[in-house]
């Protein structure tokens, strides 16, 4: 891919690499378009895979209309608004992944990493499309420096490595981005425990609502709990009256079965004891009441009174689940912020360790100070007479080092961690070139220091001495270029000046043969009448021939000797102004080059401050997390404990003895089934984030990659969010019976219970009600099967 030979892998593998990091870029971004930990921007400057694959694809023939793409798109995201710039990076991220057998074009390859650089770049859109064009027109003229240019093609090379090094100081360091990770992550859980503190305030000052206030009635009125198959009062759910039943059992929720007393069983022996009339439907749906509904015969010796209840504003449902909502909203923020946190923790933990494991293998800081102020070019192999590439080194440069190798001269050659070659420490006649910025004495703290290295140190210097070599050089070119344009006007003066003067005695020579030839005419015809001068004559026409000859042979001579220096004078014409033009655009390059170098430089200077002030807040992160955790859990407990006493108080509202009044108001049975249902869409996103709380343990699906462990204190986040999972389903379960109950209060309402006449209603109405609406119905499985047989026998018409 990168010579033009037709290696397709290597092209997918560069496409599919952009590809993967620009996906993982996108990750970093939560649902509200903010970056806290920023994993994958931190993968990506980790394993410096941005820096590899740019100096890679920068350096073959098929990158001038890879880069040409790359530059045309960020000028497009710089100069679209934001809306198409969402858009174009939303179509480009969310296309079809690359295929590693199908061969990509250079378009795409552009495309990839000109999102890619403006994803991780630090600098704006604008300053990264005028270093893409730059580093673009600097490779095409690179390109064109061959044949009589190929003593510029080392120099036109070198311009197009100082545009990538440019470019990638745009990218921020690893100090750098995990100090601004810190201070994002510091700003975040701020307003987080500020939201949550609020929450917490407003919840303690506001006043219970009275349906949650009231005390729950007490099970079977006080009287005692009856004996199954003992006789007791039971209050009607319909009006609201007490009647007499029978207790057939016990089931869960506190709840009690009964069966009605019919009159003709209510009359023997007992004429005044009150019956209720009903069908059999009607009994068989109500015949489970909750434990307040029932009191033992012997505990009132009259008939109870009935129950007269009050349904409480809709507003104050309405406030009891926005109150749930806040709590959920705290409980998403803070469990965003702890996955965000956790892995912060555990990269920093990390990346500490891998240093105080491979401390001798950590690439060491060297500064190249020559006393000449000369560069150095960079060599392929450990030798000072090795090859040299197009690389090199110029005076006050910082570079990395990953690898040191002493040579058999006693010379200390240094590997650059970038993987552009080899320099030495010395040489011999010349002195010192390279000197080590860290000593020696200093490796015991490496890995302490490491964590408090100032961010983006020696940049700002190693940029300044790539400027002052490129102005040098676009000094010279200027010249040369100066220089060009007056050879090309002394070639041109010369062509003039040559053509004209050989013009002209051509012309002589034409005038010159014309009067031999009307003296040969001549002589001819004195040949004709003199015989006797015969011999004499033609010995003349023999010399006229022959100067005639010579004349011919010099006009050849003339006319060639004229188009060959033609030729010569053009070609060079053509040279100097291929000369010309090259120099002007390389000219151009760095001219351009050094004004963009001044703005990565005063970006630096301004990431380095902002780096620096979030470095001191970054130690603060790890006592918080204790109190993310702690909110968190906190945040779960008083949502749970709100949702827990709202659907109690429902529960005794509906199963209870004052279940007649949403009989009687039905306007306030709608408004209850509304909050039921608002109430199960709150339960279920409860319960949801409780399993996935449980499960993953605030992971983000990085661990395995950078070989991040978990903390002992997520094992307890887990056991209490499976807690409080199993509790969600039960809530939930108890959310549906009451839709369940509240359709079958409302399908007696329709048929006027308790008096009945013969109605030929069938199955459970509650059930049909909640299939309307995609909610499961409860435990039906508790209902007899007999019942369930005698409701589908009768009919399928539905009572709501």
């Amino acid at each position: 891919f990168i010579e033009g030979d037709g290696d397709t892998q290597t092209a997918a593998t560069a496409a599919q690499t952009l590809s993967v990091w620009n996906q993982r870029l996108q990750s970093d971004y939560d649902s509200e378009g903010q970056r806290l930990a920023a994993p994958g921007l931190r993968g990506l400057l980790h394993t410096e895979c941005l820096h590899t694959v740019l100096r890679t694809l920068t350096s073959g023939g098929r990158r001038r209309p890879l880069l040409g793409r790359a530059a045309a798109v960020a000028a497009e995201q710089a100069d679209g608004s934001p809306r198409r710039r969402a858009s174009s990076t939303a179509e480009v991220l969310e296309s079809k992944p690359i295929d590693s057998n199908h061969v990509p074009s250079e378009a795409v390859v552009g495309e990839q990493l000109a999102h890619l650089m403006l994803r991780a770049s630090e600098a704006p859109e604008a300053l990264i499309a005028q270093l893409l064009t730059l580093l673009a027109e600097a490779a095409e003229a690179a390109d064109r420096c061959g044949g009589a240019l190929s003593e510029e093609k080392n120099p036109a090379e070198e311009d197009v490595g100082w545009v990538v090094n440019l470019v990638l100081a745009t990218l921020a360091e690893k100090s750098e981005a995990d100090a601004l990770a810190s201070q994002r992550l510091s700003e975040a859980l701020r307003s987080a425990l500020d939201n949550f503190s609020k929450a917490s305030e407003l919840c303690d000052k506001s006043s219970t609502p009275q349906h949650l206030a009231t005390s729950k009635a007490a099970p079977f009125a006080g009287g005692g709990r009856p004996d199954i198959g003992s006789n007791v009062w039971a209050c009607w759910p319909v009006d609201g009256h007490w009647y007499r039943a029978k207790v057939r059992g016990f089931a869960p929720r506190d709840r009690v079965r009964v069966s009605w007393c019919c009159k003709e069983e209510g009359q023997e022996g007992h004429e005044c004891v009150p019956c209720v009339e009903i069908s059999d439907v009607d009994a068989e749906l109500f015949n489970e009441l909750s434990s307040s509904s029932v009191m033992r015969v012997d505990a009132s010796i009259r008939r109870p009174p009935a129950v007269l209840a009050q349904v409480p504003p809709e507003n104050v449902w309405a406030q009891a689940l926005q109150k749930v909502e806040t709590h959920g909203r705290n409980f998403q923020e803070l469990r965003c912020i702890g996955k965000q946190l956790d892995f912060h923790l555990d990269w920093a933990n990390t990346v500490s360790g891998d240093a105080d494991a491979k401390e001798e293998e950590e690439p060491s800081v060297w500064r190249y100070v020559p006393d000449d102020g000369c560069h150095i070019d960079i060599r392929s192999v450990p030798a000072i007479a090795g090859s040299r590439t197009h690389e090199r080194l110029i005076a006050g440069e910082v570079f990395r080092v990953s690898e040191t190798f002493e040579g058999a001269d006693g010379t200390l050659y240094l590997k650059l961690a970038d993987g552009r070659g080899w320099v030495f420490e010395s040489k011999a006649g010349i002195g010192t070139l390279c000197v080590r910025c860290q000593s020696d004495s200093e490796s015991e703290g490496h890995s302490e220091e490491l964590s408090q290295e100032k961010p983006l140190s020696g940049a700002a210097e190693t940029i300044s001495a790539w400027r002052v070599e490129i102005e040098e050089r676009a000094e010279t070119l200027g010249s040369f270029a100066a220089d060009c344009e007056e050879e090309v006007k002394t070639f041109e003066d010369q062509i003039s000046s040559s053509t004209a003067a050989m013009a002209g005695e051509l012309e002589a020579l034409h005038r010159e043969r014309a009067l031999t030839a009307r003296r040969a005419d001549g002589l001819r015809m004195r040949r004709e009448e003199l015989l006797v001068q015969l011999r004499l004559v033609e010995e003349e026409i023999q010399e006229v021939e022959s100067a005639d000859a010579e004349l011919n042979r010099r006009e050849s001579q003339l006319k060639n000797s004229m188009a060959r220096v033609s030729k010569e004078l053009a070609e060079q014409l053509e040279t100097s102004q291929e000369n010309g033009l090259v120099a002007a655009c390389r000219q151009r390059v760095l001219l351009s080059t050094i004004e963009a170098s001044k703005s990565v430089a005063e970006q630096i200077t301004q990431r380095a401050a902002v780096a620096a002030n979030a470095v001191q807040g970054r130690k603060r992160l790890s006592g918080q997390q204790k109190k993310v955790t702690s909110a968190l859990l906190e945040s779960d407990r008083a949502r749970y404990h709100e949702l827990q006493e709202m659907i109690s108080s429902w529960q005794e509202l509906i199963w209870g003895p004052g279940s007649g009044i949403l009989v009687a108001n039905p306007s306030a049975s709608v408004a209850l089934h509304a909050a039921h249902l608002q109430a199960v869409s709150l339960v279920e996103d409860s319960q949801r984030e409780a399993e996935e709380a449980a499960s993953t343990n605030g992971a983000l699906g990085f661990e395995g990659l950078w070989r991040l462990g978990s903390s002992s204190s997520k094992s307890a986040i887990s056991r209490q969010m499976s807690r409080a999972s199993a509790g969600y389903k039960l809530m939930r379960e108890q959310l549906c019976e009451n839709l369940t109950r509240l359709g079958e209060l409302q399908c007696a309402t329709t048929r006027k219970s308790p008096v009945s006449t013969g109605s030929t209603t069938s199955s459970r109405s509650g059930s049909g009600f909640l299939q309307a609406f995609g909610i499961g119905g409860g435990d039906s499985s508790k209902e007899p099967q007999e019942s369930q047989d005698s409701w589908a026998a009768k009919g399928a018409d539905d009572g709501i």
